[in-house]
């Protein structure tokens, strides 16, 4: 889960390549370019023509107005990816491309941040030689802006079984959390060197945060490929690890994923009896349930408030599997400002480890004593 300081610095980030693009198209485009894409953005004959009798024989003005009227109206909604879908549908390709550049051009902590344009049309997205994306038609209801991002990681904390895996690559994907309405596969090319060893395992991790928990995708080979099938952005990494090493991973996977579900089962049950009706179907959209969704569940429990957050808690497990954890939930939180809620939550994590501990402490005392 994306944090606040994250949020604004992507935003300003956005802000910023807008303002350079608007800059670059007042210079360049000409008269009947600027009113086709400015009906293609959403504006009126009217609106146009208001503009060249308000700024008249000043073309560049006309169109910097021309780009506030249509920030003005759409909000956050006037994005970098709208934008160039429209000048790519009005055949101004090369401006399209340049600001393309432009935005992949960014640097973010360090590592380029490439962005690539997807629409409601099936097609397979060039990201670099070595990634691709495969996009099914009617798989995003609206132009997205995809983000990669290398990362580097520390392999322990990608480490989801006896041993560390060996990395191939972290990537950090955005947007982060957006829900896909039909699975995205990416196409991974392995580098040589992995593909000349037999003796191993690639594996694709994900996680809402890069401190984990990470779980697995599932992933298959096709030539010098690894795809990997997505329904939503958040982090990737490809490892691979050793055959041999299978069998005691995926015992250490199913002791991770009961310790996660007992988790989250912990803190559900400590803050579900304090939610109110507002509060749940606000931890509901920050969950990326959609409104038909929470009415669905209002009019299913009409006569059981309780019933109705217990049963989002249980769709949201349902529906996202082994990315709902404890830590994801208290995120949330903080980011609805419920701190009160998040507090409890924490608690509630607290108790569990030390009783854990307290167990296994008995547990180590017992066997001493009985010569174990």
């Amino acid at each position: 889960m994306a944090t606040n300081d994250t949020v604004q610095k992507t935003t300003r980030n956005h802000d910023s390549v807008l303002k350079t693009a608007i800059d670059v198209l007042k210079k360049s485009l000409r008269c009947m370019d600027s009113r086709r894409l400015g009906i293609r953005l959403g504006l009126s004959d009217a609106d146009l023509n208001s503009l060249e009798h308000d700024y008249p024989r000043d073309l560049r003005e006309q169109i910097y107005q021309m780009f506030e009227m249509w920030k003005g109206r759409r909000g956050n909604k006037a994005t970098i990816a709208i934008l160039i879908a429209a000048l790519k549908d009005e055949g101004l390709n090369n401006m399209a491309q340049y600001i393309e550049q432009l935005v992949g051009s960014e640097k973010g902590r360090g590592n380029e941040v490439i962005v690539r344009t997807i629409d409601t049309y099936e097609d397979v997205v060039c990201v670099t030689e070595k990634i691709k994306v495969e996009v099914p038609r009617n798989a995003v209801p609206e132009v997205v802006s995809l983000t990669f991002q290398a990362k580097q990681m520390d392999a322990r904390k990608l480490c989801i079984g006896p041993r560390e895996p060996d990395i191939i690559e972290c990537l950090e994907l955005g947007p982060d959390g957006y829900k896909f309405l039909k699975p995205l596969t990416l196409c991974y090319k392995l580098p040589k060197v992995v593909l000349e060893r037999s003796n191993v395992i690639i594996l694709a991790l994900t996680s809402e945060n890069c401190t984990g928990p990470w779980t697995k995708l599932k992933t298959w080979k096709e030539g010098s490929n690894i795809k990997v099938e997505v329904e939503h952005f958040s982090y990737l990494a490809i490892v691979f690890q050793k055959k041999d090493e299978t069998i005691k991973m995926k015992y250490a996977e199913k002791k991770l994923a009961k310790e996660r579900d007992q988790k989250l089962k912990s803190v559900v049950s400590k803050i579900s009896p304090a939610l109110r009706s507002r509060d749940w179907k606000s931890v509901a959209r920050a969950l990326h349930f959609i409104e038909a969704d929470i009415d669905a569940i209002e009019k299913d429990y009409a006569n059981d408030f309780q019933k109705q957050k217990d049963e989002m808690f249980h769709r949201w497990r349902s529906r996202v599997k082994h990315n709902a954890s404890a830590e994801t939930l208290i995120d949330v939180l903080i980011e609805l400002e419920m701190y009160k809620l998040a507090e409890e939550a924490e608690k509630a994590l607290t108790v569990m480890k030390t009783d854990t501990k307290q167990k296994k402490s008995i547990f180590k005392s017992s066997a001493v004593n009985i010569g174990l």
